[in-house]
């Protein structure tokens, strides 16, 4: 594991192997360890690349954890391990997460105690938000059109929200009529709002968990909670926003390849990365 430090860790979330970013920040952690070796919607793992995931990244099954619910809950199982496992990763002052091919650009910020600098800065990172088309208008319309997704699951989830928070009604009402939104489940936030977020998160959709019936769902739509939870956030961002310190970061997209025989083009941009985040 890398060596601890107590101002920031961000967690990368792998299902797969690609290149890997490990250092004193950015700690690797494999997303649905217990299920690993069950089909998913990419089909099934080949034992190789499940042993390089074994060997290089820290599992989300360890001490308290939902790794059996990834194929439902997608990346939230390694921000549900975190919450939950804070001092395994060195109970830092800020977490953050983000995905093994979509990062946060940090291109002003050249070396670890630059990017620690930034971070301190603020209590809420968030990546940059997202314009919807002309057809999909707001956030309620683009999830109740989007292909995957069934627009009685937001709803149930909203009403859960109302119930449980009243307090985030005016929150909601905005988020929904608004025309961008935040996705990826990507985020950097203090630590103190974090465990308020998982809090809050958490018991919406294990109450949702309860409510919504996804047995006759193909594998994409069963990954229902990872929806749910990107507008969740936006929610959460949206209601906190205004009384915190934030800030919005743009995403550097990593194209999909093969992990080992990667060309030329991705190789320099990897390099590039590592640099950054690394040095």
């Amino acid at each position: 594991m890398p060596k601890v430090s107590n101002i920031i860790k961000i967690l990368i979330s792998y299902h797969k192997p690609y290149s890997l970013l490990k250092n004193k920040i950015f700690v690797p952690v494999h997303v649905g360890r217990d299920v690993a070796m069950e089909k998913s919607k990419d089909g099934k793992i080949a034992l190789k690349d499940y042993n390089w995931l074994i060997k290089n990244l820290i599992g989300d099954n360890t001490g308290e954890n939902i790794s059996y619910k990834n194929r439902e809950w997608c990346e939230l199982t390694a921000i549900y391990w975190a919450w939950k496992n804070y001092d395994k990763i060195g109970n830092p002052s800020f977490i953050g997460f983000m995905h093994y091919r979509r990062f946060f650009e940090f291109d002003n910020y050249k070396k670890t105690k630059d990017i620690e600098n930034f971070v301190k800065k603020y209590d809420f990172i968030i990546n940059q938000r997202c314009l919807h088309n002309e057809n999909d208008q707001n956030n309620y319309n683009q999830y109740k059109l989007s292909k995957h997704h069934h627009i009685e699951n937001l709803e149930a989830a909203i009403e859960i929200v109302k119930k449980l928070y009243p307090y985030y009604d005016e929150s909601i009402e905005k988020y929904l009529k608004l025309d961008y939104g935040y996705y990826k489940n990507i985020f950097i936030m203090k630590k103190e709002i974090f465990f308020e977020y998982c809090k809050w998160l958490f018991s919406i959709l294990e109450q949702l968990e309860k409510e919504i019936d996804i047995t006759i769902y193909n594998d994409q739509e069963k990954r229902v909670f990872g929806y749910i939870a990107e507008r969740l956030l936006g929610i959460f961002y949206t209601h906190w926003k205004n009384d915190i310190k934030t800030t919005e970061l743009p995403l550097e997209r990593i194209s999909e390849i093969n992990y080992i025989n990667f060309n030329e083009r991705i190789h320099n941009l990897l390099r590039k990365l590592i640099i950054l985040y690394c040095s």
